[in-house]
């Protein structure tokens, strides 16, 4: 697995029940609850062992993410490698919260994408994206030109020259 992005201040202040809005299947205090949980998760940067079941099943709902079949499968597309994680981030701050809070979980999703902002973590996926990619594209070359060696230099050919029409 790749390097991960730690931001242990993202969950600081934890969050409340107060700062949401019970629906017909879930307290204010569960909310917060896996509004908690989710921040811890990023917060940790994202480790495969903390992303548990509960928490697949509810980040699958939020945010426009799709299950992708499978816990397993969602983390491999989302958690598994810098661009995976870049990809999760990105969603989440680019995502309207559509619904209304007494019937959905948008309020959850709004304050933990406003979390997710303020500490640049977009920002800082982007750039362990590309470091990861950099590194294995350099790891790439390097077994390349262990197998076949240099390539031959080319020789640079002039143009030719065009003789006027007239």
């Amino acid at each position: 697995m790749s390097a991960a992005v730690q931001c242990p201040g993202l969950r600081l202040p934890p969050l409340v029940a107060t700062q949401f809005c019970a629906t017909p299947h879930a307290s204010a205090g569960e909310k917060a609850t896996v509004g908690i949980a989710i921040l811890s998760f990023v917060a940790r940067g994202m480790p495969e062992q903390a992303f548990t079941t509960p928490l697949y099943q509810q980040i699958s709902q939020m945010w426009g993410f799709i299950a992708c079949v499978d816990r397993h499968g969602f983390f491999q597309r989302y958690g598994a490698t810098a661009a995976g994680r870049w990809a999760f981030i990105h969603q989440i701050v680019t995502a309207p919260c559509y619904g209304q809070a007494q019937f959905c979980w948008c309020d959850v999703e709004h304050v933990l994408a406003q979390r997710v902002r303020q500490w640049g973590l977009e920002a800082a996926y982007r750039r362990a994206s590309v470091q990861e990619r950099d590194a294995a594209e350099q790891a790439q070359l390097r077994q390349l030109l262990a197998r076949h060696g240099l390539p031959p230099v080319e020789q640079a050919v002039s143009p030719p020259v065009q003789a006027s029409l007239f």
